[in-house]
């Protein structure tokens, strides 16, 4: 299974760029397409940046595009998993899962992933058997 960070994630992100997109049609200001364009890249980029990977064996964290940093854990070596979700994360249903591994806690933190409670039952049904 392969997570990234959920677009749900950058709703407000996403708000302003079609705040923006209309009031550059309504006034062809190009300075407001020019902030509509950044704000999608940065969004986008931010959001393909770390990719989450979980197999039967594995949960592996990506980051980066160009230099990577890759942090492995084996299924077998979880001591523990906790949710964080906020109230927004909660009515979007997404949020953060931290990885504990024997005494090093959320030695990985899968953020802002769609449907966490899933995830997190998938991750305990591993770690158990």
């Amino acid at each position: 299974m392969e997570i990234r960070i959920s677009r749900k994630a950058f709703l407000i992100e996403y708000l302003f760029i079609i705040f923006f997109l209309l009031m550059f049609v309504k006034i062809q200001q190009y300075f407001l397409l020019a902030l509509a364009i950044t704000i999608f890249l940065y969004t986008e980029i931010k959001r393909i940046n770390v990719k989450y990977k979980i197999t039967s064996e594995n949960v592996v964290e990506e980051k980066g595009i160009f230099n990577k940093k890759i942090t492995e854990i084996k299924i077998k070596d979880i001591s523990g998993i906790e949710i964080y979700q906020s109230f927004f994360d909660r009515t979007l249903n997404i949020g953060s899962i931290g990885i504990s591994v024997l005494g090093l806690k959320n030695a990985i933190k899968l953020e802002k992933v769609s449907n966490p409670k899933e995830i997190a039952k998938i991750l305990k049904e591993g770690f158990k058997s």
